[in-house]
């Protein structure tokens, strides 16, 4: 009975951020793209229903290989299954045609990786705080993860969001796979 129950809350959430966001491309105005891979991009999208801006995950299964496409209906459900302040946030995910779309949270200073690159670009050190700061959170969102039954299986700079106030978030769960607890 409590596990019905939890899921019929989840599966409430998901329905109250699909009808406060959006649950199809027709309901997001793409400000800018952020990055580009192999099966599809990521965008700055903001809401035409509520206005906020949040991170557009596209993938195009057309491109994916058929034994590879499971990874991405594992991700949304890890993801809507998570709920930490180092893990990003999915609001919804919806499909259209061969698209698979994610609507996330936005972090603004993008991921750990430009930020590494910038501190190198500039030949400084970056603040042993900020280091364990950052080592921090990762590992707070890891544990987490773990606990949940979730391996994330590609952590890496890129992987980390990393947001102005210092925040990171780790995302890309997209070959991430599930542990009996």
């Amino acid at each position: 009975m409590l596990e019905s129950q939890a899921i019929k809350n989840i599966l409430q959430d998901i329905e109250k951020f699909e009808n406060e966001i959006g649950n199809k491309l027709s309901d997001f105005e793409i400000l800018q793209v952020l990055g580009r891979g192999a099966f599809g991009f990521v965008a700055k999208v903001r809401s035409k229903k509520n206005l906020k801006i949040y991170a557009m995950k596209k993938v195009d299964l057309s491109k994916v290989e058929e034994d590879k496409k499971k990874y991405y209906k594992y991700e949304t459900i890890f993801l809507k299954k998570l709920n930490h302040p180092n893990i990003c946030r999915l609001f919804c995910s919806f499909r259209e045609n061969t698209d698979i779309y994610m609507i996330m949270e936005y972090m603004d200073n993008g991921d750990l990786l430009a930020f590494l690159k910038a501190y190198m670009k500039l030949k400084k050190y970056i603040p042993e705080e900020k280091l364990w700061n950052i080592f921090e959170q990762c590992l707070q969102g890891l544990v987490y993860i773990h606990l949940e039954g979730i391996i994330h299986r590609d952590i890496k700079p890129a992987n980390i969001l990393y947001g102005s106030k210092g925040e990171c978030k780790i995302t890309d769960f997209n070959v991430s796979s599930a542990i009996d607890k």
